[in-house]
């Protein structure tokens, strides 16, 4: 279940970016990440449903700053992102698409929340991290 110190979260979509913003912190910091790379940055979900809930190319992005591959960018992202209660699983697909599974108390937790919420729920202020793909 999502703690008290959860951060205020709509959806999954929400969630990957919350817990990838640290690392692009990171990279912003590091490497003088660019708006427009950022904005590059997309986390959706995957074309084949049995690859997880959400997808991101994050890794496949921050390559070339790092001057690594994306697919082992990919392993350090899918390693912080694993870090989260609320994420089964995060795991490196093709080129370096990081793909993320999450617990079933998250789409519990998401429900109830959606329940409490009621018309409101979705409403919220949409991120400006990134491109939101529907």
């Amino acid at each position: 279940m999502m703690t008290e110190n959860s951060s205020p979260l709509v959806d999954g979509v929400d969630y990957v970016w919350n817990c990838l913003n640290p690392v692009l912190q990171g990279f912003e910091d590091k490497f003088q990440l660019s708006p427009q790379e950022r904005a590059r940055i997309t986390v959706e979900p995957p074309k084949n449903p049995a690859h997880g809930d959400l997808s991101t190319n994050a890794a496949l992005v921050l390559a070339n700053l790092a001057r690594t591959s994306p697919q082992n960018l990919g392993v350090t992202l899918a390693q912080e992102l694993e870090k989260s209660p609320m994420i089964a699983q995060a795991s490196v697909a093709g080129p370096g698409f990081v793909n993320v599974s999450f617990i079933p108390d998250f789409f519990h937790d998401l429900a109830q929340k959606a329940i409490a919420t009621g018309s409101q729920f979705g409403h919220g202020i949409p991120h400006s991290l990134g491109k939101i793909h529907v």
